[in-house]
């Protein structure tokens, strides 16, 4: 018996709406990343250390993934995102830590980076410190970076320099250049001013140390007395 018009919309309707109530469960609540002219500036950091895309929403965002890819003490690190709920001291409320780093120790942590005077202002301070505990009750640091913070040491003018180093296809154009794969051989040279001795170009080592092939300290200025540590 053929089914009438009626009859046929009806089941329809019924599996649109079965569907969109599946869909309904199995989405994760996730931070979006907001682009378009009236947006904040944002992009995506492409970390070696992580193989993957990092989304940052602002400047100091953008920073702080650039100061973790070229610590030494990080070994990876990831877009957090997720939606978490926290009981603050006026009820429970929904925020979106900004980082996950993964330390050469082991230890995970949680990152979120607010400007210095958002920070301060006392109800974010407050939920800022509610977060820390709801981490700390998991046995995780949970810590705030700030402008000020990844500008303070001078780290982040010796970072800007590294990253105008940096450019797709960069790292494979390096490790198939004769002088560096014979440079880079044990024994390795002892010092990065030894290694530009032996390149000819102290701007070669910066391009190195930029597209992770050798290591740093990024925490101190980068001094050719350094030791030259492949990555």
């Amino acid at each position: 018996m053929k089914k009438s018009k009626t009859n046929i919309k009806a089941e329809t309707k019924a599996k649109t709406k079965a569907k969109t109530k599946t869909k309904t469960k199995t989405k994760a609540k996730t931070r979006r990343v907001v682009t378009g002219s009236n947006a904040a500036p944002s992009g995506y950091h492409p970390s070696m250390k992580s193989n993957v895309l990092v989304p940052w929403e602002s400047a100091p965002e953008r920073d702080a993934l650039q100061r973790f890819e070229f610590d030494p003490a990080i070994k990876a690190f990831r877009a957090h995102q997720t939606e978490i709920t926290v009981e603050g001291p006026d009820g429970t409320f929904k925020t979106y830590p900004d980082i996950e780093i993964e330390t050469t120790d082991g230890d995970i942590k949680i990152v979120e980076v607010k400007p210095e005077h958002r920070a301060k202002q006392p109800e974010v301070a407050a939920r800022l410190e509610a977060t820390r505990q709801h981490y700390a009750e998991q046995g995780l640091e949970y810590f705030v970076l700030t402008e000020r913070e990844l500008c303070a040491d001078g780290v982040d003018r010796q970072i800007n320099e590294l990253m105008e180093f940096r450019k797709p296809g960069e790292r494979a154009r390096l490790l198939g250049m004769p002088e560096v794969t014979a440079a880079l051989r044990t024994p390795l040279p002892a010092t990065l001013e030894e290694l530009a001795e032996a390149l000819g170009s102290w701007r070669t080592v910066k391009s190195l140390i930029a597209n992770g092939i050798l290591v740093i300290n990024i925490c101190n200025p980068l001094d050719p007395r350094q030791p030259v540590r492949l990555h």
